[in-house]
Formats: structure tokens, C-alpha cells, sequence
């Protein structure tokens, strides 16, 4: 469910700032903040570490996404069907994220050891 509710907050996010006529970029991170927050916003109401905060692919999933409906909106696809295909992709992407354990690599300070 959290898969489905990080795309479609994002998707919304997206059509909102599109509706402003604001450059692609904006619509991408206004989409991008309003899934993420969405989910830390759940996320802290159950009390749980928000799922951003941990080492998964989240946040850089919903950029994909607003990314992905700009390019639609682009080549001039309807924004219903291109809502309908994100939230496919999306979705996907997400759930291949969760099943393989894809992360991204964390940086670390050199000399640092890792631990502080």
C-alpha cells in the first residue's frame, strides 16, 4: 500500500504544480515532496521511522516518477493516461526495490571508519 500511496501522492503533486505553469523541474520536486512527505507523515502517525530515513530506495523513486510524468506530459499524452502509466511503472519499480533490496550507495567521510 505504501508503494501505491508514495506514486499516487507524487502523481498529484505533479498535476497540482503542472495546473501552475511552472518549469518541468518544479513540477518534478513539488511531486516529489508531496509523496515523500506524505509517507513520513504516515509514517510518523504510526510511530515508525519514516521509510525515507532508512536505506531504501524511496525518495529517489518518487523523482523517477515526476520525472517520468513530465516526460508523458512532453509528448503530450493526456494526464489521465499518463497518471495511469507512472502509477504502473511506479508501483513496479518500488516493489522490484523492496523484493531485491536495491539501495543506493551511502557516503561515508574518508578515515572516518564508519561508526562515530
Amino acid at each position: 500500500m505504501d508503494a501505491i500511496g508514495l506514486i499516487a501522492f507524487t502523481v498529484i503533486g505533479c498535476d497540482v504544480a503542472a495546473t501552475l505553469d511552472v518549469s518541468p523541474a518544479i513540477v518534478v520536486l513539488a511531486g516529489a515532496i508531496t509523496g515523500v512527505c506524505g509517507g513520513m507523515l504516515r509514517d510518523l502517525l504510526c510511530n515508525q521511522i519514516p521509510l525515507v530515513l532508512r536505506e531504501e530506495l524511496y525518495a529517489s523513486i518518487a523523482l523517477g516518477a515526476g520525472a517520468l510524468y513530465v516526460a508523458l506530459q512532453a509528448c503530450d499524452v493526456a494526464p489521465a493516461p499518463a497518471s495511469i502509466v507512472v502509477l504502473a511503472v511506479g508501483f513496479a519499480v518500488r516493489m522490484l526495490a523492496v523484493r531485491f533490496r536495491w539501495q543506493l550507495k551511502v557516503f561515508t567521510a574518508a578515515g572516518s571508519g564508519g561508526a562515530g
